[in-house]
């Protein structure tokens, strides 16, 4: 493997989308035909907030910094100066890999150069393996929610 990270670019978009798409009714996976749409993929492609990781030309995962969240008021963060990270999507030949800690590692890298002190994360409770991702990268569960039916934990992290 040759694995790249990099910021997303026009062309990959609708394959960035299907990634999405191909993950429906796969374990652990809560996505929907409803999220994340095309237009969602879009904008954050056209925020400059979509990465992907590629093997060589092939595209075998992204991740998205979340420019702003409407759960954001509603969780009291101890780092006022942090985003989320969402949308984390390896290809299904890929996983196992450890290529989501790669992701994060990335974009958690970004988001320091951009001045950020803090990362968030909504992860559903029955998804085992993110959690257990999540808190091997020494996140910690700072609450619960619950919202489209699904319940959330929301995972923090310094990265001063």
């Amino acid at each position: 493997m040759d694995i790249k990270f990099r910021l997303a670019n026009e062309n990959e978009v609708e394959q960035i989308f299907q990634l999405y798409q191909n993950t429906i009714g796969t374990p652990f996976c809560y996505r929907n035909q409803h999220y994340p749409t095309i237009e969602i993929t879009n904008h954050d492609f056209e925020t400059n907030n979509l990465f992907v990781l590629v093997d060589g030309e092939e595209l075998v995962g992204a991740i998205t910094i979340i420019p702003e969240n409407e759960y954001d008021n509603e969780i009291k963060w101890e780092y006022k100066n942090s985003k989320e990270l969402a949308r984390l999507v390896i290809k299904k030949e890929y996983r196992g890999h450890r290529l989501s800690e790669l992701l994060i590692n990335e974009a958690t890298h970004i988001l320091k150069e951009r001045g950020y002190e803090g990362i968030h994360f909504a992860v559903v409770k029955e998804n085992v393996p993110a959690l257990k991702t999540y808190l091997r990268l020494n996140y910690k569960i700072k609450g619960e929610t619950t919202f489209y039916n699904l319940e959330y934990y929301w995972m923090e992290k310094n990265i001063k």
